[in-house]
């Protein structure tokens, strides 16, 4: 082989390594936390940090049914630990001594959640 060969079969090979590393690294799973995919009736979310974003993004809770929203201090960091959802005059910031949101939906639809400064979101369905 010249040189010219072994650079490019080099770069190939090395390009397919660093492709095989990142698909190896984007399967790998993320930590598990309880209720990741929710009923359409629950009344325990763990609430944690997905891609992004809060995780899970969409919350199902029923009308007049106790629901307790359990924030994940280990992945929720920063503004995300300041929950809301203002059409509900809901409010939470998650601490160490007080990881729970627990209230009673009392209205069907669907509500917006947020971190104080918007920059994570998600929404509430109450049935």
């Amino acid at each position: 082989m010249n040189k010219t060969s072994i650079a490019i079969t080099t770069i190939i090979i090395l390009a397919l390594i660093g492709t095989l590393g990142y698909a190896m690294r984007s399967q790998q799973a993320t930590p598990s936390t309880p209720q990741t995919t929710l009923p359409p009736s629950a009344s325990n979310v763990f609430l944690s940090w997905g891609k992004l974003n809060y995780e899970p993004q969409v919350i199902h809770a029923e009308q007049g049914k106790p629901l307790t929203i359990t924030g994940d201090l280990k992945r929720l960091t920063g503004c995300f630990r300041s929950f809301q959802i203002k059409e509900l005059g809901v409010t939470k910031y998650f601490t160490e001594g007080d990881t729970n949101l627990e209230f009673t939906p009392e209205k069907k639809g669907q509500f917006g959640f947020s971190c104080s400064m918007g920059m994570g979101s998600g929404l509430l369905v109450i049935t």
